[in-house]
Formats: C-alpha cells, structure tokens, sequence
C-alpha cells in the first residue's frame, strides 16, 4: 500500500469495512503515503473505512469521493490525519459543500442529518 496512489472501491453489497479491525487496542500509523485519491462508491453495507482504533495518516490525500453509502457513520474510530484534504465530494470535482475541519467530522454530521431527515436510511451521500 505504500506505493497507492489512487483507491477505488465500488459497487459491492457485502463490504462493511475497509481495514477490517480484530483487536480492540491502538495500533500504530497507518500510513497511506502516496495515496491521492479515493472514491466509495456504490457500498450500501459500508459502515466506515476502518472500524479499528488505528490511526490513519495520509500526507496526500487531496480527494475524498463518497456516493451511495448510506450507512457510513464514520470513516474511522481512530485519529486520521489528512493535511492536504479540504473537503468532501459527491463526484469528480463537485464539493458536497460542507465541511466540518476534517473528514471524520464531516461524514459524522452528514450521517446525523440523514437520520434526521429519514430514519429509514433512504437517503445517501450526494
């Protein structure tokens, strides 16, 4: 993974996870450190990327696509660190418009605005 520089998952009903986690403890850096873009797409089981307490570094990172994942709550349960990240998006280019300082936030607020709007999940990510 060191050398990943984009990472697209799309169209699976299974996935739940990215990074599966099998212990409860803190685990050292993860560190993605070439990859630029990444894009979920089409993953209606995905709850988050990494339900571990890990922490995720990715010193590249500058595009976060996220679309039709209704269940995504969070990205991770542990510290994330994405300097070069500003915003979230609905497609290639297109800001979803919000941002709340960093992704873990701003997944969790869009999460809790689904809820409210619609309890049943029917809605997704732009």
């Amino acid at each position: 993974m060191v050398q990943l520089k984009t990472m697209s998952v799309t169209d699976c009903q299974m996935i739940d996870e990215i990074i599966a986690s099998t212990t409860d403890e803190v685990a050292d850096d993860t560190v993605f450190n070439q990859l630029e873009s990444l894009e979920l797409d089409n993953l209606p089981g995905l709850s988050s990327f990494c339900s571990g307490n890990y922490a995720l570094v990715f010193p590249m990172l500058e595009e976060v696509i996220i679309r039709q994942c209704p269940k995504m709550e969070s990205f991770t349960m542990g510290e994330l660190r994405t300097p070069m990240l500003h915003g979230l998006q609905s497609t290639k280019g297109k800001y979803i418009g919000r941002w709340e300082g960093d992704l873990n936030a701003t997944i969790r607020q869009l999460f809790i605005e689904k809820i409210c709007i619609s309890p049943k999940y029917s809605y997704n990510m732009p």
